[in-house]
């Protein structure tokens, strides 16, 4: 059988079922969680039960994360590279972590040893993150070549969203993802906002608040509807340990639009340090966006 063309590098900022991504030609870098002292692959020596559980049990506490070294990934490249020399690098939003500029660092790095690298800054994170890297891996399997697959992954992105509340702004706050005056006026109000990460930007921008965690469901499921209208709509409902919130939110959208539902997923451990137990959002596209694909 000869050889696949094209690897894909990832890191564990994806949220997808496992199932998915099997026997397809990508390899995950974990990022890593700081967590009481202790250091933790997210993924690989914590899972997301785990992890929430000791989040809720420890409310004071708060998790860092830090991306792979360029080292890392110059060893992940190197031992993939004995499989096929041509390698795309897809990760979380530059914007979010310096996951990106650690791969292209390390893109640099192997190039003396006749190892081609594309680093790709997705702009996403979580499920978004998730569909490119799935359809890299499809047409990677399929055969198709390198231009091929950074093309198909540039289109697809631009049109994927991801949109979410969570239950406190807590954790985005200590991140640094959200400032400390909104931050305060959100636990002050106890009000939820709806957040949106969006490709031109790969930012997280605040679309609104409301009071309750059953009105930003639904102000989410109404932008969604406003974006995509009468379309055949591709949904992955994402959750941090909030899995009613997930069957009210799968409910609202049966309601309201035409779905196309992905597997509902348990927020990774890596982006839960940043959002906290409780979030519900949803990643989304028209489905008509990945008609043709390898599947």
């Amino acid at each position: 059988m000869e050889a696949l063309k094209v690897r894909i590098i990832t890191d564990n900022g994806i949220d997808i079922d496992p199932k998915r991504i099997t026997g397809l030609p990508i390899h995950i870098v974990p990022l890593v969680i700081n967590f009481d002292e202790k250091v933790y692959r997210g993924g690989v020596d914590i899972q997301s039960d785990e992890f929430y559980r000791m989040l809720k049990n420890n409310p004071d506490k708060f998790p860092t994360t830090s991306q792979p070294s360029p080292g890392d990934f110059q060893t992940v490249y190197t031992e993939q590279a004995s499989f096929d020399t041509e390698i795309i690098s897809i990760h979380i939003s530059a914007q979010l972590s310096g996951t990106y500029n650690s791969a292209r660092l390390a893109g640099e790095m192997v190039k003396d040893q006749g190892i081609n690298v594309t680093v790709i800054d997705s702009k996403l994170v979580s499920g978004g993150e998730a569909w490119l890297v799935e359809a890299a891996g499809r047409a990677a399997q399929a055969g198709a070549s390198r231009d091929e697959i950074i093309s198909l992954v540039d289109k697809l992105a631009q049109h994927i969203r991801l949109i979410f509340s969570p239950e406190t702004l807590k954790y985005l706050v200590h991140g640094g993802r959200v400032s400390h005056l909104k931050g305060f006026a959100a636990s002050l109000l106890n009000i939820k906002p709806i957040i949106q990460l969006k490709y031109e930007t790969g930012k997280l921008d605040q679309l609104g608040t409301v009071r309750t965690m059953k009105k930003a469901l639904a102000q989410q499921v109404e932008q969604i509807h406003q974006e995509i209208g009468d379309q055949r709509a591709r949904i992955q409902i994402i959750h941090a340990d909030n899995p009613q919130g997930a069957t009210e939110v799968h409910d609202l959208l049966s309601q309201r639009l035409d779905c196309h539902f992905m597997p509902i997923t348990n927020v990774t451990p890596i982006v839960g340090a940043h959002t906290g137990p409780g979030v519900v959002g949803m990643v989304y596209a028209k489905e008509s966006l990945f008609d043709g694909l390898p599947s």
